[in-house]
């Protein structure tokens, strides 16, 4: 029997259709992995937004609160007055419980309104979790 140096046809046929096979499934789902990157990028930047929040409160002593309002959310001081905003990508809604009725408030008594954001784009949602004490979750 001579010595084999290499693949045979086949085999190299084989090897390309299953690659060709792999590539197909994973170009497929491409879209909705760049999507889902992007929701949670968007969750974790509202989670940093009310950890600011939550921090000022404690540093200053005073009230902040964090207003969800269509297209952009807005970190509040104790007077109410307008201290940063982050304005939302494009499709991407914010949509709260019953405990929250459109705005996150921190006290400086460690406490927080608590409930759950529900961050959504299209059909995909992220879910971020805010503790009586203010801490918050995010869930992609």
């Amino acid at each position: 029997m001579p010595k084999s140096n290499g693949f045979t046809l086949t085999e190299l046929t084989a090897a390309l259709a299953i690659m060709a096979l792999v590539l197909m499934i994973s170009v497929t789902r491409l879209p909705d992995v760049s999507r889902r990157q992007r929701l949670c990028r968007e969750a974790r930047r509202l989670q940093l937004l009310l950890d600011r929040a939550r921090a000022r409160s404690l540093t200053f002593g005073a009230p902040y609160s964090v207003a969800l309002r269509p297209g952009v959310v807005e970190l509040h001081d104790g007077s109410g007055t307008s201290v940063e905003k982050l304005p939302l990508l494009a499709g991407v809604t914010v949509q709260t419980t019953s405990n929250i009725q459109g705005e996150v408030a921190f006290y400086p008594s460690h406490t927080a309104t608590p409930g759950t954001l529900t961050v959504s784009l299209d059909s995909l949602t992220a879910t971020l979790v805010v503790s009586l004490r203010g801490r918050t979750r995010v869930q992609c």
